[in-house]
């Protein structure tokens, strides 16, 4: 059984990570602080698509 990802897989895996560096760690601390949900992340996920 073959566990890699495919090219478009990987290709994917690599833009969420890159959103999440980009926006979700600096955020992060500020929710973990308020214990409030972090709406603004659903809303940057919904807009990469």
């Amino acid at each position: 059984m073959d566990f890699e990802l495919t090219a478009e897989q990987e290709a994917l895996r690599q833009r969420a990570r890159d959103l999440a560096d980009r926006t979700f760690d600096e955020r992060a601390a500020r929710w973990d602080a308020s214990e409030q949900y972090p709406w603004d992340n659903v809303k940057d996920l919904v807009a990469a698509g």
